[in-house]
């Protein structure tokens, strides 16, 4: 079944999307996809903003958590 096809189960949905990414670290790259589904009726990069800036909140807010509370040593 395609992404698209699942719109149909989700009262209020208005649009599907799939971002496809390339991330390094440490000298190695990986690829990853990943799909969303959203209420908007917006324009991809619109949907691409917001996706980014969910992230940039969730990397500064881990970032804080393993630096500061040491979390990642916390089990």
């Amino acid at each position: 079944m395609c992404p698209a096809d699942f719109i149909d189960y989700w009262i209020g949905a208005k649009q599907v999307f799939k971002i496809e990414r390339e991330i390094t670290k440490k000298g190695v790259t990986s690829f990853e996809t990943i799909y969303g589904i959203t209420s908007l009726n917006t324009s991809p990069e619109h949907v691409l903003n917001l996706v980014r800036g969910h992230w940039g909140i969730e990397n500064k807010s881990h970032w804080v958590r393993d630096v500061v509370f040491d979390e990642d040593r916390i089990r």
